[in-house]
């Protein structure tokens, strides 16, 4: 590097060589992470998926039960409006998981909810 901040071709593209594989180890690792419990197809699905499906469903519903217990009950208002918070987190960040899933399995899906 005998020039002054500039870089030749050739180190431009070890340097964005060496963060693309950097990436792609990440998106690997992640890939291989997300086959180990769902099947890549939309024509099958593991055990695993259905049970994770099952308990994501669950805290949805959990997290609604929670929104209306707090909005009729005649409970301390500092503790319904911990209720309030906890059911809509409950429902945004388990529906957004569900809604990630689903997108993994139908490629091509447009659709997204806080995860990308």
């Amino acid at each position: 590097m005998g020039k002054k901040g500039d870089l030749s071709d050739f180190e431009r593209g070890m340097v964005v060589g060496a963060r693309r594989a950097a990436q792609l180890k990440h998106d690997l690792k992640l890939l291989l992470y997300f086959q180990s419990y769902f099947h890549g197809s939309s024509q099958a699905q593991f055990v695993a998926e259905t049970h994770i499906v099952l308990l994501f469903n669950g805290a949805v519903s959990a997290g609604i039960i929670l929104l209306c217990e707090a909005a009729t009950s005649d409970i301390v208002i500092g503790k319904r409006k911990i209720m309030c918070v906890a059911g809509i987190c409950s429902v945004m960040l388990c529906f957004s998981w569900l809604l990630s899933i689903f997108r993994a399995k139908y490629h091509g899906y447009p659709y997204s909810f806080l995860m990308g």
